[in-house]
């Protein structure tokens, strides 16, 4: 779970010196070349996430260069593997009651490896 944010930050959607730029500036760059802008946000990752509907029009989101308004990439899509160690990780897939049957567990080998390691 912990190589899933450098996997992201490997990807080339970040762009340079996007803090500095105003909202203003990149909505109207942004309206020039789609109809219609929807929603900008930046992400965890310093990447310009931008919801548009294109010329064509279709509705779409991605990542886009807020200095020219060009689509730079799709949006990333957490990997199977990740959802998977996510799931397995918060909850043993049972919701509450791998909660609670984690806790169990916990408890009687915290209580097992108590006595291994005094009475030793």
């Amino acid at each position: 779970m912990a190589f899933e944010p450098i996997s992201n930050q490997l990807k080339p959607y970040a762009v340079k010196d996007a803090q500095s730029l105003t909202l203003d500036k990149t909505i109207a760059v942004l309206k020039a070349e789609y109809d219609e802008v929807i929603q900008i946000e930046i992400d965890k990752n310093d990447f310009v996430q931008a919801d548009v509907i294109t010329k064509a029009g279709d509705s779409e989101t991605f990542y886009v260069n807020p200095f020219t308004g060009k689509k730079i990439g799709a949006i990333i899509e957490k990997a199977p593997i990740f959802k998977f160690a996510t799931n397995l990780h918060r909850s043993l897939f049972l919701k509450s009651t791998g909660r609670a049957i984690i806790g169990v567990v916990l408890f009687v080998v915290f209580n097992d490896g108590e006595r291994c390691f005094f009475n030793s």
